[in-house]
């Protein structure tokens, strides 16, 4: 999903991709977990308010 709505950030960001990448480490770490529908929401919820997306 490409940022372009958020002055802040460019790039892109995969909003399913559970684990996250340290450059100054170089290693990934998974979060070895899965959601149920309720928690799935709130991440979806929280990356778009990261990303300034919002339904309209």
């Amino acid at each position: 999903m490409p940022i372009s709505n958020n002055a802040q950030i460019q790039g892109y960001v995969n909003p399913l991709q559970f684990h996250t990448f340290s450059l100054l480490g170089r290693h990934i770490t998974s979060t070895k977990t899965f959601l149920d529908d309720a928690a799935f929401m709130k991440v979806i919820r929280t990356h778009a308010q990261i990303l300034n997306i919002y339904d309209k």
